[in-house]
């Protein structure tokens, strides 16, 4: 922090701003530098430094590094070069230890560690006025579904299947390198296995509508709370969107007279896809490492709070009421998230689970009918990808895109997330092929 600390003086010094280094923390991932200034140094031409700070810094540890300056209070955040993971099994261990349960009317999840000089659990009550939907926002690379999933870990291990009703949604269904979310089907809270069929997840939302409906028709003040995720949203909303905008803006405008709460995620938070829903109705926001300025504020939608300069690997910044907290979620390794939920599952075990279950239609079987067939041109780019770090780099996904959709539709438009869903969909039945 020390080596640091000079670099960063050395720089104002050189500009002939009366400000430097006052103190410092340390989270997992990042180093926190708060500034202290003199009475007459304004604060812009220290923000306007970002960038020459992020270039000194890179050039003094050999590897990209970007800063990121918060204004109240005034301070600064390096990465760490010895960045470590924030790992859930540490906090469900400790509530383990201490017998940690609710049997309140609340119903909290835990978003991560908040960035400050007393490093603690950052938990939000779904139940409150303030944040009864959380919409989760971040590019590849952000941590947005493993943020997902320490969520939904972390309630259901507060809150037993007598409590909580769960209904999850992921149309993407798989991840080469992270926990997805079928990976939590052992959740005893789950009405039904994780939906990843898209015409299953709009069943999957009418379920939710008519149960919110039945509950406010019937007075039922004593049902479970259901807690509905939607993963990979802008995905969706591409296939079947006027639909899905349909029954989620029922759900997030009633639901939390019922007890009915909605988290939901993209790593698309574009105008065109998801402005209209996201603005009206999450009240909260949860923002990771997002591709620009403009993605930022759709998603945030609270220009300076710096999301398009996230570092990435679980570091958020949480939006609500007009202000915003920075925090790094909890990490679940790939091979945990199966454990965990099967932990969830015998801790709970023995309870009785609330007696409405949901039951989707079951796909008929095929009569001699031929699964798409994969286009030549893609195998060419899954190869590439299985020697890769398990993305499809930008220029290998727009020549997936064009081999099976000779319009080649422009980024930004439902038709392109269409045809990016079925290269996904593809890649799956490669990816499964090859095991």
């Amino acid at each position: 922090m020390t080596y640091d600390s000079q670099i960063i003086d050395s720089v104002f010094s050189a500009h002939g701003i009366a400000a430097g280094v006052a103190d410092a923390f340390q989270t997992a991932t990042q180093t926190w530098y708060t500034i202290g200034r003199s009475a007459a140094q304004r604060i812009d031409p220290i923000l306007n430094l970002v960038k020459e700070l992020d270039d000194t810094l890179t050039r003094a540890h050999g590897k990209d590094c970007m800063v990121r300056f918060d204004s109240r209070p005034l301070r600064m955040s390096v990465p760490r070069q010895d960045a470590q993971p924030l790992l859930l099994a540490s906090l469900l261990a400790q509530w383990a230890r201490k017998g940690t349960q609710f049997a309140d009317n609340r119903l909290l999840t835990v978003l991560g560690e908040a960035v400050t000089t007393a490093i603690k659990p950052y938990a939000i009550d779904l139940s409150g006025s303030s944040n009864p939907h959380v919409f989760v926002a971040g590019t590849t690379g952000s941590g947005k579904t493993n943020a997902i999933a320490q969520m939904v870990l972390s309630t259901c291990y507060l809150y037993s299947p007598a409590q909580l009703q769960l209904v999850m949604v992921d149309p993407k269904g798989f991840d080469r390198n992270g926990v997805a979310l079928p990976e939590l089907d052992a959740l005893p809270q789950l009405v039904t296995p994780t939906v990843t069929e898209p015409e299953k997840a709009v069943e999957a939302l009418r379920w939710a509508v008519a149960e919110m409906d039945r509950r406010k028709a019937e007075a039922d003040y004593y049902a479970p709370r259901l807690l509905v995720v939607v993963d990979e949203l802008a995905d969706l909303m591409a296939v079947a969107g006027a639909e899905v905008e349909a029954a989620l803006t029922r759900i997030l405008q009633v639901g939390r007279g019922t007890g009915v709460h909605v988290i939901a995620a993209t790593q698309k938070p574009t105008s065109a896809i998801v402005g209209s829903l996201v603005k009206a109705n999450f009240p909260a926001r949860y923002v990771g490492k997002v591709t620009g300025k403009v993605d930022a504020n759709v998603a945030a939608d609270m220009p300076g709070c710096g999301a398009e300069r996230s570092a990435g690997r679980g570091d958020f910044v949480l939006v609500r009421s007009g202000e915003f907290t920075r925090i790094q979620a909890y990490f679940v390794p790939k091979a945990d998230g199966p454990q965990f939920a099967q932990a969830i599952r015998d801790r709970w075990q023995g309870v009785k689970p609330a007696a409405r279950q949901m039951s989707l239609p079951q796909a008929e079987p095929s009569q001699n009918v031929q699964a798409e067939p994969m286009p030549g041109a893609l195998l060419s780019v899954f190869e590439e990808y299985a020697q890769s770090d398990g993305t499809l780099a930008r220029g290998g996904l727009a020549r997936a895109i064009a081999a099976i959709s000779p319009d080649n539709p422009p980024a930004g438009g439902p038709p392109y997330y269409a045809a990016k869903t079925k290269v996904e969909n593809h890649l799956l039945t490669y990816l499964q092929s090859d095991s």
